[in-house]
């Protein structure tokens, strides 16, 4: 019988597919995790020549109740609620992998809802960090180690691998599995299309939601093309309902990609009469008194004031700022 793999395993064979340009939308979907075993899971991946590529133990998913069963490098993890069929892709007739929406909610279980929300993000947008020298994926489990903060990560370009829409479908489907939970809550503020991991700490920072350190700036929108005074403008982050806008001015790695999207995307404007588009540079993220003042002055732009009654919030900001920025 073929094996699947599935949570931070699946996790790990999407973000190399991204380094080596595979297109998994090219892939096959097929079979239900009743037709998967937990045997035989290294010689599969060394007929794909992936035995180097995922990291101990790996992860693979089975029919059964147990949850967890670890046993000679491989985590066996019973799956009981009903799934969608076609439930993975089809690497080869011996590997198969988890759907993405299937890995979203399977990693619910094990991520904090930060990480979570990273590799939604990544998930649902245009790139792939590239996994560390030192192997495996970089998601810290709750309570688990810290990751490395994400802003300056490198990365690879590549398609979605699904969208925000059908992630929550999906996890409306499984109302009983084990993280669909943790899934559906962080697929409340995401959005499609982030083109870069800067951009991703970017809209978390400010708007993300309170309870995680973000400012709560509800509504925002990614990677649009808006109608200015002086023109046509560029914008990372886009809140249509205020009319106004963020671009980040300095990010090379982004400018290259951004440029192409901006060919790609010239005649699909925002709908919007005209935006105030802000300039920002890396600094009003990385130096937390600037980026309180970049916050003010986007607030001031809603017609609203920076007021926000979370106990807490702070260290909250800290913590998420520590996932997200480098260290000064």
């Amino acid at each position: 019988m073929p094996v699947c793999l599935s949570h931070s395993s699946a996790f790990e064979f999407y973000r190399g597919c991204g380094e080596r340009g595979i297109d998994t939308s090219r892939l096959p979907k097929s079979g239900s995790i009743g037709d998967f075993s937990a045997l035989h899971v290294f010689e599969a991946l060394e007929d794909e020549g992936l035995s180097g590529m995922l990291a101990l133990p790996v992860h693979v998913a089975v029919r059964e109740r147990t949850h967890q069963r670890f046993q000679c490098g491989v985590v066996k993890h019973g799956v009981s609620v009903e799934l969608p069929e076609p439930a993975a892709y089809k690497v080869s007739e011996r590997l198969y992998v988890a759907l993405p929406e299937l890995c979203l909610v399977q990693m619910g279980a094990q991520a904090s809802e930060v990480d979570l929300a990273l590799l939604a993000y990544e998930f649902c947008g245009f790139y792939a960090v590239r996994t560390p020298k030192d192997g495996g994926v970089d998601v810290s489990s709750r309570g688990g180690k810290a990751s490395r903060p994400l802003w300056g990560e490198e990365f690879a370009c590549r398609k979605p691998l699904t969208t925000v829409r059908k992630a929550h479908r999906f996890a409306r489907s499984v109302p009983g599995m084990h993280g669909v939970k943790s899934a559906r809550k962080v697929l409340s503020y995401i959005q499609d299309g982030s083109i870069s991991p800067v951009q991703t700490a970017m809209v978390l920072l400010l708007a993300g939601p309170t309870r995680i350190g973000g400012m709560g700036f509800e509504g925002a929108i990614l990677n649009k093309l808006v109608p200015t005074r002086e023109g046509e403008r560029w914008a990372d982050i886009v809140w249509p309902q205020y009319g106004i806008g963020l671009e980040l001015s300095d990010c090379a790695s982004v400018a290259a990609y951004r440029s192409r999207l901006q060919r790609d995307r010239r005649r699909r404007m925002t709908k919007v009469d005209e935006v105030s588009v802000f300039a920002a540079c890396s600094q009003d993220f990385t130096d937390l008194d600037r980026f309180d003042s970049l916050a003010r002055n986007i607030a001031r732009a809603m017609g609203k004031r920076v007021r926000i009654s979370l106990r807490g919030h702070r260290q909250r900001q800290a913590v998420l700022r520590s996932r997200l920025l480098p260290m000064p």
